[in-house]
């Protein structure tokens, strides 16, 4: 999507160049040809490190659900080890 608008601009900003120059040469067309061509090259690379940042957001996503569910887990656990030292407390003080 974002490629597309890029390629638009690009595209309506070269037009616009030759409209305001009238003729352009064939140097001149060239060196258009090669800015779009850099152009698109670093909208696919935005592209490509957008999906990788996506990518490493989801599996960061994934790793903190699991952390979560331990740390969960340990706190159920905490609780019950509290209330058996409870226990064992107060048996003691009854003795």
């Amino acid at each position: 999507m974002k490629v597309k608008a890029t390629r638009i601009l690009t595209i309506a900003g070269v037009a616009l160049v030759l409209g305001l120059s009238g003729c352009a040469t064939s140097q001149q067309l060239e060196k258009v040809k090669q800015h779009l061509g850099e152009v698109e090259a670093t909208a696919n690379a935005a592209n490509e490190d957008a999906r990788a940042a996506r990518d490493d957001s989801a599996a960061a996503m994934a790793i903190a659900e699991d952390a979560k569910g331990i740390a969960e887990e340990s706190a159920v656990c905490c609780i019950g080890t509290n209330e058996k030292m409870d226990r064992m407390f107060e048996e003691s003080q009854r003795k």
